[in-house]
């Protein structure tokens, strides 16, 4: 299995200079991923006993990258495949969607592993935070500034859908698709927690709220929850 870690070795990220390369800007966020501990902390937690050619947490990382740079759909990965100067090996489309696939199939605790990866990386990078800052950032509510507290939103959104995907529903806006329930970080302006729901799905569903929250709350590192 080929890590694929130490791509950026001699990468300099500059804001000047002539003979630019598309897409270039999301060469700092995958190697954020790289130096934070979340590629590597996903590969440990989707680890397989065959050989792999992709690490997992490669691939989900290349995927966030490509979603952060504006692609809707899991082929947008292969613009970065496109671009070998640029990040290294990327893996294909196909290798992308079985990722997902092996995900999908280890079932809750597969998205348990997944999950404490996350969240032990956030832990890492909140801490870094409080270690330059001495605290995390406030929350803003109206024109103040709230400290020594987290907080967390819980927000419902539609997402539309153009075909019959899984679990998609006609909306209560007359559209056709999912009701996603959030938790973000207000501090940090991160998401904690989410269920991806059906489209006709309540706004004001107790047990939905409930779950995330607590997922959210879960989220929150114990260094930074004990202080609050």
């Amino acid at each position: 299995m080929v890590e694929h870690t130490g791509w950026f070795g001699d990468l300099v990220v500059t804001g000047t200079g002539r003979n630019l390369v598309s897409h270039a800007g999301t060469s700092a966020l995958r190697m954020l991923s790289d130096q934070v501990g979340l590629t590597q902390g996903l590969s440990k937690a989707l680890a397989s006993p065959r050989m792999l050619v992709h690490a997992r947490g490669r691939v989900l990382s290349d995927m966030a990258v490509s979603i952060a740079d504006g692609s809707q759909i899991i082929s947008g990965i292969a613009a970065m495949g496109e671009s070998e100067e640029l990040y290294g090996p990327v893996a294909s489309v196909p290798t992308a969607w079985r990722c997902l696939d092996e995900i999908a199939a280890a079932g809750e605790p597969g998205e348990k592993k997944v999950t404490r990866a996350v969240n032990k990386t956030r832990a890492h990078v909140w801490d870094l935070i409080v270690g330059r800052h001495g605290e995390l950032p406030p929350i803003r509510i109206a024109d103040r500034e709230v400290r020594g507290m987290v907080g967390i939103r819980i927000d419902a959104t539609l997402g539309d859908v153009h075909s019959e995907k899984e679990q998609a529903r006609g909306t209560w806006k007359a559209g056709y698709g999912y009701h996603p329930l959030l938790g973000y970080c207000d501090n940090t302006r991160e998401p904690l927690a989410q269920m991806l729901r059906p489209g006709n799905a309540g706004s004001n569903t107790a047990k939905d709220h409930v779950e995330v929250v607590d997922a959210a709350i879960a989220a929150v590192p114990a260094s930074t929850a004990a202080g609050c």
